[in-house]
């Protein structure tokens, strides 16, 4: 099997699965999920900071911000909270769902 690049995750098809929960809230970016590609954020699953209202957002190519997809729902209101995201793309579409919605 050939490892994904950077390049790979921002440019292919792709779907990303995953249940989380988290248990705390703090005023900093708080990451649930992370790729990392030579020594690079290749793709993040955090919630924003307050600049970013606290919005879960899933970064693609993290480090230059270049591709960023958020969603209405914040740490508040998922806090301690069993959480299902699914994330994909293809064609170049983007999708989004939380909980199945």
């Amino acid at each position: 099997m050939t490892p994904l690049t950077a390049a790979d995750i921002a440019n292919s098809d792709f779907t990303l699965e995953l249940v989380f929960r988290i248990t705390s809230s703090t005023s900093t970016y708080q990451v649930v999920f992370g790729v990392t590609s030579a020594n690079s954020a290749a793709m993040v699953v955090q919630f924003g900071d307050s600049g970013f209202n606290n919005r879960l957002a899933v970064a693609i190519d993290a480090t230059s911000n270049a591709k960023t997809y958020s969603c209405k729902e914040t740490k508040a209101t998922l806090l301690n909270k069993w959480t299902h995201l699914v994330f994909k793309r293809r064609a170049g579409a983007v999708s989004m769902y939380l909980n199945g919605v």
